[in-house]
């Protein structure tokens, strides 16, 4: 469906959107039902072991990228290195290796492969972008701005690639987020703002004269964003059901749907400032809550990422429930479970449908969606990783 069609007959007995213009501003607004229904996440291959060979052992996965033929590549931050497996999930060898040299690389905090399965990774350790030909032989190398930021992953579009960017404003100390767009031959065409809006996360503080401690507060909403593989920006504040599409002509796709507030709960509340409060009184013995309070109700998008055909995901909350003080983590940044439940619009904004993600899938590094499959990250209770491809099945 283009922009401001309706959809057709047969879809409103199931469908029903509602199209809006105003100025440069589509919205699309699914009222009912949806594109394909509910799915869910179904383990097709897992990738991984806890002992047996080294290449089939895994650290840390720092980031994930699959080429078109089923290829996964999978990198290590604790091994640095970057292997290749096949779509059977056999090893292939590893691209290059850890170290200076060309097509070497330290430290990648994300990889992403372009339309003709070249494959960029960010060489942040090295101050560059590698890119490698679908065989993992080095082709070129770009030099990388020296604000790029580390903890973005790359993002791919029709012509090259687009990098996080920090910019300062003139006579300000203040820095806005900014995406870079270099050509295939590694120029800076143009810096893009990234629109999104202001959104001070409320936290609570311990200083002194020799130390300082800080946390946010729970379930404030925060603001997410993303680029689609056409190069559009989509950006969502945390705090409302919305999503934002920006083009480069400067139109705007907006996308929503009906939701349901989701209560934070007695449990939850309690455990997470139970969890905050040991944590500063371990600093300071005597530290009593002084900031503001856990709010009442959790944001309704808390993560975002555009597919490989363009639809948008988006996580949406849930009841939770208190994660059980022998399954909890040390350095825990939470002791609430949820279930990780994704709404996923058409890249026309229509509502595609939810899809149901099993436990222990992991959100970071970002997984790689596509139309039918889902490759991520997962983590047993002993905190082992591994890496799975999910088939999207129907309910």
């Amino acid at each position: 469906m283009d922009r401001g069609e309706h959809p057709s007959p047969e879809q409103e007995t199931t469908l029903r959107v509602a199209v809006d213009t105003i100025g440069d501003t589509i919205s699309v607004r699914t009222e009912n039902g949806s594109v394909r229904g509910n799915a869910r996440l179904v383990e097709d291959l897992r990738i991984g072991k806890t002992d047996g060979a080294d290449e089939f052992i895994f650290g840390q996965v720092g980031a994930i990228a699959v080429l078109s033929n089923g290829e996964l590549l999978v990198y290590d931050e604790q091994a640095v290195t970057l292997r290749r497996f096949g779509p059977d999930g056999s090893y292939r060898g590893v691209v290059s290796r850890e170290g200076a040299g060309p097509g070497e690389y330290q430290n990648v905090p994300g990889m992403a492969v372009l339309a003709d399965d070249r494959i960029v990774v960010h060489d942040y350790g090295n101050h560059r972008f590698n890119v490698y030909a679908a065989d993992g032989t080095l082709l070129t190398t770009l030099q990388q701005s020296s604000n790029v930021a580390e903890w973005r992953p790359v993002h791919t579009h029709a012509s090259g690639i687009y990098v996080f960017d920090e910019l300062s404003s003139a006579g300000s100390t203040e820095s806005r987020p900014s995406l870079i767009r270099l050509d295939e031959s590694g120029v800076a065409v143009d810096t893009i703002a990234i629109p999104l809006a202001t959104r001070e996360i409320p936290g609570l503080q311990i200083r002194s004269a020799t130390r300082s401690f800080g946390v946010r507060i729970p379930f404030y909403p925060a603001a997410h964003w993303t680029v689609t593989p056409k190069g559009n920006i989509v950006v969502v504040d945390g705090g409302r059901y919305r999503i934002d599409v920006h083009s480069a002509d400067g139109s705007v796709l907006r996308m929503s749907r009906t939701a349901n507030s989701v209560t934070v709960s007695e449990q939850e509340r309690a455990v997470e400032e139970e969890r905050i409060t040991a944590r500063f009184r371990r600093l300071e013995p005597t530290w009593s809550w002084d900031g503001p309070r856990i709010p009442a109700t959790k944001p309704p998008i808390t993560w975002l990422h555009a597919a490989q055909d363009g639809a948008i995901w988006v996580r949406v909350a849930q009841p939770g429930s208190a994660i059980a003080a022998s399954e909890r983590a040390a350095s825990a940044r939470s002791h609430v479970k949820e279930p990780i439940i994704f709404d996923v619009f058409e890249a026309d904004g229509r509502f595609r449908g939810q899809v149901a993600a099993p436990e222990g899938m992991q959100l970071a590094p970002y997984p790689v969606l596509g139309s039918d499959m889902v490759w991520a990250v997962a983590k047993d209770v002993d905190g082992v990783n591994y890496v799975v491809r999910f088939r999207i099945v129907a309910d």
